[in-house]
Formats: C-alpha cells, structure tokens, sequence
C-alpha cells in the first residue's frame, strides 16, 4: 500500500514537472519563431539596401 502510495506521487511529480516542462518549450518555440519571422521580415530589404549601397 504505502509502496504503491509513493509510486503514485513520484508518477505525479514527474507528470507535473513534464507538463511544466512542456509549457515552458512551447512558450520558447512560440517567441523563436516570432524572432525567426521577424528576421525572415526584416533580412530582404536590409540585404537589398546593403547591395544597392555597395553597388554605388
């Protein structure tokens, strides 16, 4: 019984900490692909306005 009780507990713990877990990669994939995108937004036009200046 009092085995069983602690397995409980320590698969709960774990299920917590693995929700938590999960939370926290999901806000971090969430503000990477803002940064990606707006990188991905911001590089054509920088990169294009870099060639023109060189060009000159």
């Amino acid at each position: 019984m009092i085995c069983s009780r602690s397995f409980v507990l320590s698969s709960l713990r774990t299920f917590h900490s693995l929700w938590r877990l999960q939370i926290l990669l999901k806000s971090l994939v969430n503000v990477f692909n803002d940064e990606w995108r707006r990188l991905l937004d911001e590089s054509p036009s920088s990169y294009v306005s870099s060639r023109t200046q060189n060009s000159r």
